[in-house]
C-alpha cells in the first residue's frame, strides 16, 4: 500500500493482492492504521470465521512492515554548485533529480549520482512534479528572472523544503517583488535563503556541503 498526497487529502494506492474479499479489505485497513500511527512493523493473526465472518474457516497470519522511501531532492539548475550538491545529497540518502533547459549542462554524465537528469524548462517541470512534504527543492539556475518565477511557484506548492541559492540582497529583492505581486507573507516565509548553514563557504563544493547540511537537518 502506497501513501501519497493530493491537495490537502491522502491518496492511497495498492499494488498486488493477498486474495481479495474480506481478508484483503481488513489487511488494507490495518495498513492504513499503521500509516497514521507511525508504526514500523506489526504481526496480525486473523481467524477467518470468527474475525471476518468467512465460511471457509482457517487462520491467516500477516506480517506488516512500513518502508519509508528516501526524501527527494529536486535541483533546478545544473551549474557548478549543482554538481557537488547532487553528489553530496545522494551520498546521504537523497533521491536526486536535476532539471536544466540547457542541453550542454543537463548532461547525465555530469551527474552520475542523480536518479534523473532532465533537459527541460524548469518552470514546466515544477508544474508537473508531484511535490509533497518529503520533497526538497533547491533553485540555483543561471537566470535571475527564472529564479524568481520558480520561487513564486514553489512557495505556493506542497514541497517540504523550498531553498534558493542567493545573497541576502537578492532574496530581499525577490520578497519585495513577490509581495507586490500579491504572494501571501505566509507563503514567502517558507523560502530558505541564503541557503546552507553558516560555515564561511566560498567554493562550489563548500557551498554544496553547507546546503546538504541544512537538508539533513530538515530531513531529521
Amino acid at each position: 500500500l502506497f501513501e501519497g498526497m493530493r491537495g490537502m487529502g491522502r491518496l492511497w494506492q495498492a499494488a498486488g493482492t493477498v486474495g481479495g474479499g474480506a481478508f484483503e479489505h481488513k489487511v488494507l485497513a490495518i495498513a492504513r492504521e499503521m500509516f497514521g500511527a507511525g508504526a514500523k512493523t506489526r504481526l496480525e493473526e486473523l481467524n477467518l470465521s470468527r474475525d471476518l465472518g468467512m465460511c471457509c474457516g482457517g487462520v491467516m497470519t500477516v506480517f506488516f512492515e512500513r518502508v519509508v522511501l528516501p526524501a527527494r531532492l529536486v535541483v533546478l539548475g545544473a551549474g557548478h554548485i549543482a554538481q557537488p550538491l547532487v553528489k553530496f545529497a545522494a551520498a546521504v540518502g537523497f533521491d536526486t533529480v536535476v532539471v536544466d533547459e540547457r542541453e550542454a549542462w543537463a548532461d547525465p554524465s555530469r551527474f552520475p549520482a542523480a536518479s534523473r537528469v532532465e533537459c527541460d524548462d524548469p518552470e514546466a517541470v515544477v508544474a508537473e512534479l508531484a511535490l509533497d512534504l518529503d520533497t526538497a527543492v533547491v533553485v540555483v539556475t543561471h537566470h535571475h528572472p527564472l529564479d524568481q518565477a520558480l520561487v513564486r511557484a514553489l512557495v505556493g506548492s506542497r514541497a517540504g523544503f523550498c531553498g534558493l541559492v542567493a545573497s541576502e540582497a537578492k532574496r530581499n529583492k525577490f520578497l519585495l517583488r513577490l509581495t507586490a505581486q500579491g504572494v501571501p507573507a505566509g507563503a514567502l516565509a517558507r523560502l530558505r535563503a541564503p541557503l546552507g548553514i553558516q560555515i564561511g563557504a566560498v567554493t562550489p563544493e563548500e557551498i554544496a556541503l553547507a546546503i546538504v547540511a541544512e537538508l539533513v537537518a530538515w530531513r531529521r
